[in-house]
């Protein structure tokens, strides 16, 4: 294997993850006919809890890192929608 491979293979992982917070999150709230910050909150709180145990099980927490950030700054972009609507 190229030493170049595990690094790049770790970060296609975070990002996969990272783009996987941030469509559930979306389509969850935009499916909801209301209460769109709600929705979002529950969505990744949800995502977090049933996160930890692939990731202790793998030993990934970089891809559960990257889903955490996404998520919350996906959960944030919402509520900011919401409030100017």
């Amino acid at each position: 294997m190229a030493g170049w491979f595990p690094p790049v293979e770790l970060a296609i992982y975070a990002i996969s993850a990272a783009l996987a917070a941030i469509l559930i999150i979306h389509v969850a709230t935009r499916l909801a006919p209301s209460h769109h910050t709600r929705v979002a909150q529950v969505v990744y709180a949800g995502g977090i809890a049933s996160g930890i145990y692939p990731a202790v099980a793998t030993g990934l927490w970089i891809c559960l890192a990257a889903a955490a950030v996404s998520g919350a700054l996906t959960c944030r972009a919402i509520a900011r929608t919401e409030r100017r609507n």
